[in-house]
């Protein structure tokens, strides 16, 4: 169980985290829940520890499916494709003119997809304060296999708020970094009471 191996985690308190969503669902017919998997790091490390969030709240629409953390939003999607389909009917057409062949870059969301993300804390915290702490999860999706998506997080406990209102939108976000893209299946919106515990 999630509450039995806060030993895992890191006692180490400081102020530059990362944060990447991974998974999650809600469910919300005006009132409702979620349950939403997170990977939390130091900038510049590569140990990640696992969060999941359980929580309930006011809400409407299921939402299922990987949150908004640098996945191509549809827009994006389409440009990209178009970009990478044009280039190669281009060169296609040069080779046939009997110039010589250019590289064309492959179609790629890798290094976008799955990112980390830098938020901004008010409290140094470390892993082990995260457990068992108290937070909120607010979502808004819209999504049929690929969509939109905005997750926004807080975490805190007593009067120590360790990151307040910070987005998990990655590199594929846009309007300031807050809307990013998602997969899955989902068109609803919601705001999640619960804790934060460590998996």
């Amino acid at each position: 169980m999630p509450g039995n191996r806060p030993s895992t985690a890191s006692a180490q308190r400081h102020s530059e985290w990362q944060v990447r969503p991974l998974v999650g669902g809600a469910l919300h017919f005006t009132g409702g829940g979620t349950v939403q998997l997170f990977d939390f790091r130091k900038r510049g490390t590569t140990t990640a520890y696992q969060f999941v969030f359980v929580g309930g709240g006011a809400g409407i629409g299921p939402q299922l499916g990987g949150a908004s953390t640098g996945f191509p939003t549809p827009h994006e999607f389409i440009a990209r494709a178009g970009r990478f389909l044009g280039e190669n009917i281009y060169e296609t057409v040069r080779q046939m003119a009997g110039r010589r062949r250019r590289h064309v870059e492959n179609l790629d969301f890798s290094d976008s997809i799955m990112s980390f993300v830098d938020i901004e804390t008010e409290t140094p915290f470390s892993a082990l304060d995260l457990h068992q702490a108290t937070g909120r999860v607010s979502m808004a999706s819209a999504s049929l296999a690929v969509g939109y998506a905005v997750c926004i997080i807080t975490a805190q406990r007593s009067s120590r708020v360790y990151f307040n209102s910070q987005s998990t939108a990655g590199t594929g976000a846009f309007n300031q970094g807050t809307v990013g893209g998602t997969a899955g299946v989902s068109f609803g919106a919601s705001i999640n009471l619960g804790l934060w515990l460590r998996v």
